[in-house]
């Protein structure tokens, strides 16, 4: 987006906001590497609940799910009841620990099956030297959740809150010094059917592009399977969660969507 919306004052001839910077080798991997790993996000999942057979044969069916205020308050109590420690969550990991927990119950993935969420989280500010504010490119660590399916629906939502609160603050300095020089080594081939990759667009510019005809309605195409956005609602100051699954699951999931409290304390379609 930064490179978008400055192309865009370029093209109202107006002087660059942000000058970029293209100095890769800020992220460079060391010589030698110093890896401390292991990354649950390379750990291989087997698919024991024929969910390839669900993606195949199923029309892929995207849709959005609006939470204003009110509601993101319902998820954030769900995720904090019967918490131990006396930390609040945000919104982003509330909806998360939701959103992780309808999909795998919607897919019916067995209670034995592992069940991985990734997190896009931006380390820009996470570094111990920041990167520069022009930094045109892709600052983004990936940590992991992973668990079995039956973990995650029989603990409550306020414990699947604490591992993705623990995966996004395990972001440090040396965790992502250590990766890239674990990826400059070993390649991640592909997702696992199943994986969940959540990402936040609510913190970019998107809708500030104006090229000179104002500014856009924003939309967007069709998401890969194992995507889902939360992206900003405007001035309603809410969120819009966008995913694509299959269309029996996106019945389900709309449903448990729909009513917190069954999603909370209702097992759907889960096979043992």
């Amino acid at each position: 987006m930064s490179f978008m919306n400055a192309w865009a004052e370029m093209a109202r001839a107006k002087p660059l906001s942000l000058v970029p910077c293209h100095d890769r080798t800020i992220l460079k991997s060391r010589v030698p590497p110093q890896i401390a790993g292991p990354y649950n996000e390379f750990v291989h999942v087997s698919d024991v609940s024929n969910m390839t057979a669900l993606f195949e044969e199923q029309q892929l069916v995207c849709k959005s799910f609006h939470f204003d205020a009110e509601k993101l308050a319902t998820v954030k109590r769900m995720a904090t009841k019967d918490q131990q420690v006396t930390s609040s969550y945000t919104s982003f990991v509330a909806l998360a620990a939701l959103v992780w927990r309808a999909r795998s119950m919607a897919l019916k993935m067995k209670l034995h099956q592992q069940s991985k969420l990734l997190l896009l989280v931006d380390f820009r500010s996470r570094l111990n030297t920041p990167l520069p504010d022009g930094y045109f490119g892709n600052a983004v660590a990936m940590p992991c959740c992973l668990c079995t399916t039956g973990e995650l629906i029989e603990e409550p939502i306020s414990a699947s809150a604490e591992r993705i609160k623990k995966a996004i603050e395990s972001v440090t300095d040396d965790y992502i010094r250590s990766r890239i020089d674990y990826l400059d080594m070993n390649r991640l081939e592909g997702l696992p059917v199943g994986t969940l990759i959540i990402s936040s667009w609510v913190r970019l510019e998107y809708g500030k592009t104006d090229f000179g005809w104002g500014e856009p309605r924003f939309g967007i195409g069709g998401l890969p399977s194992s995507s889902c956005m939360f992206m900003s609602e405007g001035r309603e100051k809410g969120i819009a969660v966008m995913l694509g699954l299959p269309l029996s699951a996106m019945i389900t999931f709309e449903k448990l969507i729909c009513d917190l409290n069954d999603t909370q304390h209702t097992h759907i379609g889960i096979q043992s």
